[in-house]
């Protein structure tokens, strides 16, 4: 698949047998993401349409609503999806750091973790930093429906904290803090794509020092 396979199978998935409609509808809405993080990938997320998003997945229009209430709630699972994958990306690293004896810098590695998944998906990582999320922010059904980088706030908001309270970083506002970061995040990265630089790991060193000297003590 395109981006770097975003909708891999769910190990919690296997753990007791489906049957075949059950898979069939598993494998359907997979095809759905996949086919809508392309569609962004290429533009934007506030113009993939839903048409386009099913006519690249080759499925009829009723079975996306099967699936899915509309565009606002696609957009959010593939950004909820990508967010996991960069969060469990980023508990690898630290696991890395920590197992030759370091001792991580929590928002030096996220901001490298974020430039590692944008490498292997720039265009699709960058339409998400650029959403601003749905318009309506509550869906009938009464979920919460949130753009990338709000979902993404919670995370690096206690990676600051934990910085702070390790006495890494300069006692702040930790959520406008970790707004800050994310407001870089969301100018550089697209603008990286924008002008085709695949030199991710100059920018990650770029946002890692840019970081740190905003934050350190």
């Amino acid at each position: 698949m395109l981006i770097d396979n975003i909708t891999q199978t769910d190990p919690q998935e296997n753990l007791a047998p489906m049957r075949r409609g059950e898979r069939r509808k598993q494998h359907t809405k997979r095809r759905l993401l996949d086919a809508a993080a392309e569609t962004y990938a290429v533009g934007s997320v506030e113009s993939a349409t839903i048409s386009a998003i099913t006519e690249r997945a080759d499925v009829g229009l009723g079975t996306f609503y099967l699936h899915f209430e509309d565009k606002d709630s696609i957009a959010s699972a593939v950004s909820d999806t990508m967010m996991r994958r960069i969060l469990g990306e980023e508990q690898i690293a630290i696991e890395a750091v920590r197992s030759v004896g370091g001792d991580p810098d929590p928002l030096a590695l996220f901001a490298r973790v974020v430039c590692t998944r944008a490498a292997e998906s720039p265009g699709l990582v960058s339409a998400l930093l650029r959403w601003e999320g749905p318009a309506n922010r509550i869906s009938p059904d009464g979920m919460e429906l949130l753009g990338f980088r709000a979902e993404l706030l919670p995370a690096l908001t206690k990676r600051f904290a934990e910085g702070v309270n390790k006495g890494l970083y300069r006692t702040e506002d930790e959520s406008l803090a970790a707004n800050a970061i994310l407001g870089m995040f969301a100018m550089t990265v697209p603008g990286w794509v924008a002008v085709g630089r695949t030199d991710w790991n100059s920018l990650a060193s770029f946002l890692e020092r840019a970081v740190l000297s905003m934050f350190r003590r």
